[in-house]
């Protein structure tokens, strides 16, 4: 009795989850907080690539602008590409 080897009907099941998966969403994966206003303190940790922890410390000492409303902190998007904007650097560290 010997095993077959589905390795190959597996592969297409997985590009055809994966398929569907965006098509479900509507969403690619590249464009995940285009169409997002408002982002929770962890979205825009992982927009800034920075830990939620360093966001909160930034927010304390004013930093960054935030939003509070039920215990809960929101990010405008268009806020915080203009702090990154701001804080251009030409030359040097």
């Amino acid at each position: 009795m010997a095993k077959k080897n589905n390795h190959v009907s597996d592969e297409k099941n997985v590009e055809k989850s994966t398929e569907s998966d965006t098509k479900l969403c509507g969403v690619k994966p590249h464009t995940l907080f285009d169409n997002l206003i408002w982002l929770g303190t962890e979205e825009a940790a992982k927009y800034l690539r920075k830990t939620t922890n360093a966001i909160r410390i930034a927010v304390h000492r004013g930093q960054i602008k935030c939003y509070k409303w039920r215990r809960r902190l929101y990010f405008k998007r268009d806020e915080l590409d203009r702090l990154l904007e701001s804080s251009i650097n030409y030359g040097g560290i």
